[in-house]
């Protein structure tokens, strides 16, 4: 059995743990900041409940099974055990896991955490480090030492602090390599698990290493490093990695046993690889290259948000194992890969749903994929066999419960980065429009033949719509909206008022802007004089006149807009009606607006009259020459 292997192919034995109750972290969160919650709080907690009564059961000790039922203890369960103890805000937990950790794993001659420790009936202790253990254990460390200094955790172990910076000086020492990238174990030598590269911790102990004399690593280039790894993995475009590497992407054996179904595919190693890259894009928006990663995964179209599985990468992706007996049967099963995959990659979906509409699609399929096991709490039954009992149940596979509650705590934006919540200086966004240069008519007072351009600026983009209402007439013209932080519209009061009632020389017309906005800002209206007319309208061409056309009646600009459909009478000077009533449609002619309907020249016809719904406008007509 190979170190991965036997690491990642993991049950548990079901039994009984006490549970703490606390709500999930006592700081309020940071507004904007995480991907939006669900409401799946309550539900969780269950779920949490559930994960301590069938893992932990030895003291602080995660209980695992190998797969042919034989307990094991690693590093991992443990670094996951501490860090879901932190996100649920259980202490009681944290500390019982945290101290079990120091004093059954911590090997003090290197300075590590042991990956494997027994018990001795499934092999002899192994004090080689897991590179993505003790990473994860001193982020947990960091974040439980962050809620102390801040006063959320009290009577806090003193030695979260002092424990953070011991394992991070190791980390520094034995775990980056000289091409910055992380050690997977003792003598991995050159070989590489993508899986172990954790990008957003990095930006963590940059901060934290700084913050406590920790200097010896250049965080930022082993970002770049990791970054350069996860790029060169084959179909990196489509979100994927592999299980084992070497430094240029192509598959590598670490020497001690292969990955099912190979060390080159993408199977339970490589599948946290979308759940890392996620969190460094929800933790930090501003690392381009997480956010490039997850947008391109959506954009590619390989993975399906509903079906988002583990892929072998032979010749092109191909979904491995979904629901079929393909290569192991005891991990076939739909539900298991449902409840272990579709957070991992479910994580990147959230991480960009607001700037990607191929994210925001992925997003909104991975949630609805998940909510009816989150709500009905049955991912821990994950499989449709009546098998809840032998020692390979999916039901009781730690590794596939873990991973499942971590990336839905992510997905549900519970998974809080608490140092750079609680260390970084932050103001909240301020997503309130202000009116920066309040709407303004020029020139104002304007002519009723003239034109005046209404302008406004705002602090953030909005849709936006410009209302104008006569204060005698009760005319009002809406022909104006738009998207964007500025107004610029030009407005001529004589034409554009819709079908309805005109604007009146001496009149007061009052400007408004309205949007989507709970509180308007100041500014958003201006009053407008309107004068009599400077000027008349040109003759010959009439084109600001109504006429008979071959196209039809010809009208003043802004009177009906392009397209509307409105019923047209020809009347008499007397109002009599002159033929039948018509229906004709608008369109836009040589910059005039024309209905298309058949001139009627008779001597009688002395007013064209316009009805859309309740408006009626009365327009006289040019004499027959």
């Amino acid at each position: 059995m190979s170190q991965s292997r036997f690491k990642f192919l993991l049950g548990v034995l079901c039994l009984g743990a006490a549970v703490g109750s606390a709500a999930i972290l006592p700081y309020p969160e940071r507004s904007l900041k995480y991907p939006t919650e669900q409401g799946w709080q309550t539900a969780l907690q269950k779920h949490w409940a559930y994960w301590l009564g069938k893992f932990n059961t030895n003291g602080g000790i995660i209980v695992g099974t190998k797969p042919n039922g034989d307990v094991a203890y690693t590093s991992e369960a443990q670094s996951y055990g501490m860090l879901l103890a932190l996100w649920f805000n259980d202490k009681n937990s944290f500390d019982q896991i945290y101290a079990a950790t120091q004093t059954n794993f911590w090997v003090n001659s290197t300075s590590n955490y042991a990956w494997f420790i027994g018990p001795a009936s499934a092999g002899s202790r192994d004090n080689n480090f897991a590179g993505d253990a003790d990473q994860d254990i001193c982020g947990a460390l960091i974040f439980a030492s962050a809620l102390v200094d801040s006063g959320y955790w009290k009577d806090g172990n003193p030695s979260y602090k002092t424990q953070a910076i011991a394992v991070l000086k190791n980390i520094e020492a034995n775990m980056v390599d000289g091409s910055n990238l992380i050690r997977s174990y003792n003598g991995s030598n050159g070989i590489y698990n993508p899986s172990y590269h954790m990008p957003g911790w990095g930006q963590i102990f940059k901060e934290f290493g700084a913050a406590n004399g920790v200097t010896t690593t250049n965080w930022d280039a082993v970002r770049t490093a990791e970054y350069g790894l996860f790029n060169k993995q084959p179909f990196a475009k489509d979100g994927m990695a592999r299980n084992w590497c070497d430094g240029s992407g192509n598959a590598g054996n670490p020497g001690n046993g292969n990955e099912t179904p190979s060390n080159g595919d993408m199977s339970f190693d490589a599948i946290r690889v979308p759940y890392r890259i996620g969190l460094d894009a929800i933790w930090y928006p501003s690392h381009t290259q997480a956010i490039s990663w997850c947008k391109s995964t959506w954009a590619s179209g390989v993975v399906k948000a509903n079906m988002a599985g583990m892929y072998t990468l032979s010749g092109s992706p191909t979904l491995w194992g979904w629901g079929t007996a393909t290569a192991n049967p005891a991990y076939a099963d739909a539900q298991y890969e449902w409840a272990l995959t579709i957070p991992m990659w479910g994580t990147t979906a959230v991480a960009v749903a607001d700037s990607s509409a191929a994210g925001t699609a992925a997003a909104s399929g991975s949630l609805n994929a998940l909510k009816p096991g989150v709500i009905n709490h049955n991912y821990f039954v994950l499989s449709s066999s009546s098998d809840t009992t032998s020692a390979a149940a999916p039901n009781k596979n730690y590794y596939a419960q873990s991973l499942a509650l971590l990336g839905t705590l992510a997905m549900d934006g519970l998974a809080w980065n608490v140092w750079d919540d609680l260390k970084n200086k932050w103001t909240p966004p301020d997503t309130n429009v202000k009116a920066t240069q309040a709407l303004k008519a020029t020139p104002n007072p304007v002519a009723l033949n003239g034109s005046t351009t209404l302008t406004a600026q705002f602090s953030h983009p909005i849709s936006w719509k410009l209302t104008l209402t006569g204060a005698t007439s009760g005319a009002t013209y809406t022909g104006f909206s738009g998207t964007g932080t500025s107004i610029s519209s030009i407005w001529t009061p004589g034409t554009e008022h819709g079908l309805g009632k005109s604007f009146v020389a001496g009149e007061t017309v009052t400007a408004t802007v309205s949007s989507s906005w709970t509180m308007a800002p100041t500014g958003i209206s201006t009053s407008i004089g309107i004068l009599a007319a400077n000027g008349i309208l040109p003759s010959g061409d009439h084109l600001s006149a109504v006429s008979w056309t071959t196209e039809g009646l010809r009208l003043p600009t802004g009177l009906v807009q392009d397209g509307q459909v409105v019923e047209v009478r020809v009347l008499d000077l007397s109002g009599r009606q002159q033929g039948a009533l018509r229906s004709a449609t608008a369109h836009v002619s040589e910059g005039a607006t024309v209905l298309d309907i058949a001139p009627q020249h008779t001597a009688q016809a002395g007013f064209v009259e316009l009805r859309s719904g309740r408006n009626v406008e009365r327009l006289l007509l040019p004499p027959i020459r």
